[in-house]
C-alpha cells in the first residue's frame, strides 16, 4: 500500500510540475484521470485523489481525497520537495490503511 501511495504522489506531482510549464497537459491528463462511482475501495479513493489534484474544481465527500489535496497545495514550492512528498504519501497510505 504505501508503495502505491507514494508512486501515486510521485506521479501527481511530476504532473503538477509538468503542467506548470505546459498547461495544456493539465486537460490531457484529466482525461486520464477519470472516477468510477463512489465506492471508498483503496482504488477508487486514489482515483478520486488522482482526479481532485488535477482538477482544483473537484470537490469530493471523502476525508481522505480533501486531506490528499490539501497537502499538494498548502504550499506550491514543497513540488519540488520529493522527500517532502515521500513523507505524504506515508502518511496518506497509513491513514488509508486505519
Amino acid at each position: 500500500m504505501q508503495r502505491t501511495v507514494i508512486g501515486l504522489v510521485e506521479g501527481l506531482r511530476i504532473e503538477l510540475l509538468a503542467i506548470k510549464k505546459i498547461p495544456g497537459l493539465r486537460s490531457l491528463w484529466l482525461d486520464f484521470h477519470s472516477i468510477s462511482g463512489s465506492s471508498n475501495s483503496a482504488l477508487n479513493l486514489m482515483m478520486r485523489l488522482s482526479r481532485s489534484v488535477l482538477n482544483p474544481v473537484y470537490k469530493d465527500d471523502s476525508q481522505w481525497v480533501e486531506k490528499g489535496k490539501q497537502l499538494f497545495f498548502s504550499n506550491e514550492a514543497m513540488l519540488h520537495d520529493v522527500i517532502l512528498f515521500q513523507e505524504i504519501g506515508l502518511g496518506l497510505a497509513n491513514d488509508l490503511g486505519q
